[in-house]
């Protein structure tokens, strides 16, 4: 085996797990690799030692195979199993030492220390009870026993084996407490990182989120200038004949249910193809343009109105009966005959024609609305233009 093999073979095996579970992997793979190299010095200090029985030879060599066997164990995965049977073998040899001293005030009980640190560190607060309470109970029952004259007679030389223990265990209890403040650090920082990278997440979570909600607000703005666009006739301005003929359906309904009444007036341009043809369509044009905007003024904010054909338009007057209808079509009518457009420095006009038709009175469907309108238009017409008419009248 060669020394790479061998340090990896004493560094703490790569098991699945998580941080914590890792963190006592590494601690329990020191603590047996401080009780092999504590084992063996004490093993090479009673090498020292003349009068050092043979028993004590075996003792040590037995110790060194039990961590040897807990640290095989460690290797396979088995940590809890590993951590446990460290602790108490660890335990039981520093009472045992402290019997061979034949005193509790040898320097073997303060490694009682060092076991309930590591257990502490290891199982929390459970570790810490039980290590506590056993090493209690245990230095309890070896006063007893001392003060009863149970113990072998005490050895109180301060030989440098006994220095060298203490070294030892100081150094032990400082790698613990600097492990611990490593792992402390690393979580702190760890954490600080986490909150940092939330923190970020967050940021760019909220400005995506913002500009998302722009980009909505944009697609929905454009969807109504699209919506607007499709129900509008884009010379004039005025809603579409689709429009209209939905709002007319939505106002039948409600004048049904409110029991109110509602007027249909359906207007022609007169003579409108001979303006076309005399003057051009950029003409013709311009008169759409300017009897849209008069009926713009004239018109409740309630009220619809649309181009519904070329020259032909179709007023909706939500809760005016038949005198009202009349009395807005012969208002509009005598605002276009006022109507002048110049063309080559000539002022042009032209005339108007309506058709009227008042819900329930004149029927009580769309269709059958705008038919009756459109049948008292073609009468405006035939009898001289000009005119509002009243289907029916």
């Amino acid at each position: 085996m060669t020394i790479k093999n061998l340090l990896r073979w004493f560094g703490p095996p790569a098991i699945e797990c998580d941080d914590e579970n890792r963190h006592r992997i590494v601690l329990i793979n020191g603590m047996i690799n401080a009780s092999l190299v504590f084992v063996l010095l004490v093993f090479l200090g009673n090498l020292t030692d003349p009068s050092t029985l043979l028993r004590n030879y075996l003792i040590d060599l037995t110790l060194f195979a039990a961590f040897l066997v807990i640290r095989i164990v460690l290797n396979k995965g088995n940590f809890d199993a590993a951590g446990i049977a460290a602790s108490v073998l660890g335990f039981i040899i520093i009472t045992v030492s402290i019997i061979s001293d034949g005193t509790v005030r040898s320097t073997a009980t303060f490694l009682l220390l060092l076991v309930i640190i590591v257990s502490g560190i290891l199982y929390k607060i459970a570790g810490i009870v039980i290590s506590t309470v056993a090493s209690s109970l245990v230095v309890l029952a070896l006063i007893l026993a001392e003060n009863s004259g149970l113990l072998p007679s005490p050895h109180y030389s301060l030989s440098l084996l006994h220095w060298f223990l203490l070294t030892i265990t100081f150094a032990i209890v400082g790698g613990i407490v600097g492990f611990s403040d490593h792992i402390t650090q690393q979580a702190i920082k760890r954490s600080k990182s986490e909150l940092l990278e939330r923190q970020r997440v967050e940021s760019d979570l909220r400005f995506v989120n913002e500009e998302l909600k722009n980009r909505v607000l944009e697609v929905e703005k454009l969807q109504e200038k699209l919506r607007e666009q499709a129900l509008r006739d884009p010379l004039t301005e005025l809603y579409n004949r689709r429009y209209i003929t939905e709002a007319l359906s939505r106002e039948i309904l409600r004048s049904r249910r409110e029991g109110c009444p509602l007027s249909v007036i359906i207007g022609d341009l007169d003579h409108f193809k001979l303006v076309n043809d005399t003057y051009g369509h950029q003409v013709g044009d311009l008169f759409l343009v300017e009897v849209a905007r008069l009926f713009k003024r004239n018109i409740r904010g309630s009220d619809s109105v649309c181009r519904y054909g070329g020259e032909e338009f179709l007023f909706v007057l939500p809760g005016a009966s038949l005198d009202t209808a009349r009395k807005r079509a012969e208002d509009i009518r005598l605002q276009v005959a006022q109507l002048a457009v110049l063309h080559e420095g000539k002022a042009l006009a032209i005339t108007m024609s309506f058709g009227i038709a008042v819900f329930p009175v004149h029927g009580e469907e769309c269709e059958e609305m705008i038919t009756k309108a459109d049948q008292a238009l073609y009468d405006a017409k035939r009898m001289g233009r000009n005119l509002v008419r009243i289907w029916g009248n």
